[in-house]
């Protein structure tokens, strides 16, 4: 039997029953495996790993909870900045317009808390929530007939200066059958998911 150690393989010499010849029947014997090295993690994987569950598992648990809900006149507060509902009323006309629903008329408080900067109230950011899980937007139609009756105190139309306080009405139209609306107040943005983590999904009741 003639083996090659370096091939694990074997070829013995075997006689045929029908010639004189010598043939040689080779046995193959598989090959050695080596095993593959499991490679271990280097300490910048671990780091980085071990940050982003530091940061995203918060944030999570932050984006999953319940609401909050808060009453008329309680203040919820976004930086130096708070909101409040003074008054809501319902209305099926303003002026020459119809809702298709109901317009909900929200009159809200908005508080500059600043020392020195000035804030400029966007009205994109106050959203009605219902029930279904619907976010209704305000009205502009409905919206632009009431500021054309009001006066320009009553819109919040210019910057706020620093501890100073307006009130604006703001004008939904939202189905007649909603049930339960809240409104959300959110910038969006990286701020708008750190406040969130700290204090939850703040909404105001409007009924």
């Amino acid at each position: 039997m003639k083996c090659t150690a370096r091939s694990w393989q074997c070829a013995p010499l075997v006689r045929s029953s029908s010639h004189n010849e010598i043939s040689a029947v080779k046995l193959i014997i598989p090959q050695k495996t080596e095993m593959k090295r499991i490679r271990k993690p280097t300490p910048l994987v671990v780091i980085t790993a071990a940050g982003l569950c530091f940061v995203l598992l918060p944030l999570i648990v932050g984006l999953t909870r319940p609401e909050q809900l808060v009453s008329w006149n309680q203040p919820i507060q976004f930086d130096d900045f708070a909101f409040s509902v003074v008054d809501v009323r319902k209305t099926k006309t303003l002026g020459d317009r119809t809702a298709q629903g109901t317009y909900l008329v929200v009159r809200l408080k908005i508080e500059n808390r600043a020392l020195r900067v000035n804030y400029q109230f966007d009205p994109m950011i106050a959203v009605l929530v219902d029930d279904r899980g619907n976010e209704h937007h305000y009205s502009s139609d409905g919206q632009a007939v009431l500021d054309g009756s009001a006066n320009p105190g009553q819109r919040c139309g210019g910057p706020l200066a620093p501890k100073t306080s307006c009130t604006t009405d703001l004008v939904f139209d939202v189905p007649a059958d909603d049930q339960n609306p809240r409104m959300r107040l959110w910038g969006g943005g990286v701020l708008g998911l750190v406040d969130d983590f700290l204090y939850g999904k703040r909404r105001i009741k409007l009924q």
